[in-house]
């Protein structure tokens, strides 16, 4: 099992860096994700983006345009199913948020619903 702690700080870290690279190995391939904020800013009607390079292109997108984003930890939680709850406040709207992570084989993280 993985350490959800130290998980969650290297991504945050990788996040805080605006490394793109370093973000995007946290993720499969197949990666998809969720969020408001993809529904609200392309019109996307379920907020889902697919792959990790259209991911990747969304969020360069993101750091381009918030270039001081930052996130702080504040709490991690396992679900039965083995998925991880990650909360962190954003220095952009000064909210706590959430993530769902959902990983595969190879502990990278398969599907994110983010909750804002």
């Amino acid at each position: 099992m993985m350490n959800l702690i130290e998980f969650s700080h290297d991504l945050l870290a990788a996040w805080n860096a605006h490394d793109l690279d370093v973000i995007m190995d946290h993720y499969s391939d197949d990666f998809e994700i969720t969020s408001p904020v993809i529904k609200s800013v392309l019109g996307i009607e379920d907020g889902t983006i697919s792959g990790k390079e259209n991911v990747r292109i969304w969020w360069r997108r993101v750091l381009d345009k918030v270039p001081d984003l930052k996130f702080t930890f504040h709490d991690t939680a396992l679900t039965a199913d083995g998925s991880m709850l990650l909360m962190y406040k954003s220095s952009h709207n000064g909210k706590t948020v959430a993530s769902a992570f959902h990983f595969n084989d190879k502990g990278q993280i398969k599907r994110e619903i983010f909750y804002s």
